[in-house]
């Protein structure tokens, strides 16, 4: 063993998520405009081009079969973290100030959550310095009183696993799926919202004792359209559902990790016991521990011989 094998690690360096690939609504025109907003898309997690001088991303090879069928307007998963936090955060965020300065490293220059907020803040030096402020949430300047695009907008992120069909030989990576709408945001917080309450009526009407839980819970995503009647406008929307039924999910859950149990402690009946040292033949008591030679035993093995 080298002198380096026995260090390992770097003080608060953390992983990341091992994130395979981003589901899309829409795709980026060649002049870097949204297009094909009426379907998905699978693409590469990490952009590899530009288009119109923004970063962007390509069709993910994998996904070919997906990206080119017509078929393409719901998207299935499996929930990946116990915890809500984990698989889903949302806030409000601004990139870009549009009467300010922003930032150089193009670090967003707001971001709340209805309450509170930090923003980028150019002090009487001119710098900016990141400063706390008091959310203005729908009130905010950069909410309220800008036409056309908001600077403010709410920005969610759900990380999950794709899930198709037993015949379909599509894989089935990570994915990360992002907007800045708030009705699919919202649709979202109501499918969590929703499996709350499952949890709670197991809790409460069969007396489970069981934690909100969000770990392989199946849902599916269904892209459609909302209309603006005052400005003729459509725009897509994103519904969230879980698919199936909640209570029989938590129940083979439950019947698996029972199993898993059970498997655990059937194995640790079966492995052998503790290595000790037999007298060899002929060396008085208490010497064996001088021999040269001793027989070990620790009865059966992992085959079932002696």
């Amino acid at each position: 063993m080298s002198n380096r094998d026995d260090i390992r690690g770097v003080d608060g360096l953390k992983g990341r998520e091992p994130i395979g690939c981003v589901v899309s609504v829409g795709r980026k025109s060649e002049k870097g405009h949204p297009t094909d907003n009426n379907r998905f898309y699978i693409m590469e997690y990490k952009p590899s081009k530009k288009i119109g001088g923004r970063p962007a991303r390509n069709f993910h090879p994998r996904y070919a079969k997906f990206n080119d069928s017509n078929d393409n307007t719901t998207i299935w998963g499996n929930l990946i973290h116990r915890n809500e936090n984990d698989a889903f955060h949302y806030s409000l965020l601004a990139y870009k100030s549009p009467d300010t300065k922003n930032h150089p490293d193009g670090k967003p220059f707001c971001v709340g959550d209805g309450k509170k907020a930090k923003r980028w803040i150019e002090n009487e030096d001119g710098e900016l310095e990141l400063t706390d402020i008091v959310c203005g949430n729908q009130l905010c300047k950069y909410q309220s009183e800008w036409k056309g695009s908001k600077p403010c907008s709410p920005r969610s992120r759900l990380i999950f696993q794709l899930r198709w069909g037993q015949n379909s030989n599509l894989p089935c990576l990570i994915a990360m799926w992002n907007t800045k709408a708030w009705s699919s945001t919202q649709n979202i917080i109501g499918m969590f919202d929703h499996a709350r309450e499952a949890y709670k009526s197991l809790r409460e009407s069969y007396g489970v004792q069981l934690e909100d839980d969000f770990m392989g819970i199946p849902f599916q995503m269904q892209l459609g359209k909302a209309t603006k009647p005052s400005r003729n406008q459509s725009y897509p929307v994103v519904t969230f559902s879980i698919d199936g039924s909640l209570i029989q999910h938590t129940m083979k859950r439950l019947e698996s990790l029972q199993q898993m149990r059970s498997f655990s402690q059937d194995l640790k009946k079966e492995l052998p016991g503790p290595v000790v040292a037999e007298p060899v033949e002929g060396v008085g008591k208490g010497e064996h521990e001088k021999a040269d030679q001793f027989q070990l035993s620790g009865g059966d093995d992992f085959f079932g011989n002696k």
